[in-house]
């Protein structure tokens, strides 16, 4: 709970850690590990979470899912960002990151299992 994002990610910190920043710092590493939200680890989690208790971490998996799917709407035409800020989701760092948009694809695998 004090990495979740209602968004549908994970914070890298603690939200209530005093080195947290909730909004991307672009060129500089302030929000970098400490806070920014990256979508292969989102992606890792969910298919995590979809292994130890699918019934119980829907709700979380679902965010999650949804919250793909917005940043292929909203960013690069197909591909996924990198990161988004803790703050908003919001396509941020890298516009097309494979990892990110490879784990997505790992998720709706195994959701498709």
């Amino acid at each position: 709970s004090k990495l979740w994002l209602e968004w549908g990610g994970l914070s890298t910190i603690d939200k209530n850690n005093e080195l947290f920043c909730e909004t991307y710092s672009g060129e500089t590493p302030i929000s970098y590990h400490r806070g920014d939200s990256w979508f292969w680890l989102n992606n890792l989690a969910a298919i995590v979470m979809n292994r130890n208790d699918p019934k119980r971490f829907k709700r979380f998996i679902d965010k999650i899912i949804d919250a793909n799917e917005y940043v292929l709407q909203k960013g690069v035409s197909g591909a996924h960002s990198e990161l988004s800020s803790a703050k908003e989701l919001k396509p941020e760092g890298s516009i097309s990151q494979a990892w990110s948009s490879a784990t997505f694809i790992e998720l709706i695998n195994e959701l498709n299992k």
